[in-house]
């Protein structure tokens, strides 16, 4: 059974459908065209870590207010991919931001398209 929490960029079609099947060890991309497997040292593993970490000092409102989410975000993206539980949560962090902030603030942080769309990528994460 793969872990679809871990969904993570394929370098080789482009796609965020690396999953990891822990039984096996090993990593496979579940685009059918594609089917690439991958060793965890062909995988950005550490840059999870640091990740996971660095996602835990998020929660702090002391330091929470001094990142720039949407970068960090678009960060996770980059690294692990659009559908890894990690950018999720940022994501999930960018939209509570946007919820709070007045509305002027809001509407600085980012257009409300990308509000919704960060929205429907929560709702579809959880609808796997």
């Amino acid at each position: 059974q793969p872990d679809l929490a871990r969904s993570m960029h394929c370098n080789s079609c482009g796609n965020d459908t690396v999953l990891h099947y822990p039984a096996a060890d090993c990593w496979v991309c579940a685009t059918s065209y594609c089917s690439r497997q991958y060793s965890n040292a062909e995988m950005p593993l550490s840059a999870e870590s640091l990740l996971v970490e660095y996602i835990n000092t998020l929660w702090n409102p002391k330091t929470s207010t001094q990142v720039d989410l949407p970068a960090t975000l678009r960060h996770c993206q980059q690294m692990l991919g659009k559908q890894h539980w990690i950018s999720i949560m940022v994501g999930y962090l960018v939209l509570c931001k946007f919820y709070e902030a007045p509305r002027e603030q809001q509407q600085r942080m980012f257009p409300k398209r990308v509000a919704v769309m960060l929205a429907e990528v929560l709702a579809e994460w959880f609808m796997r």
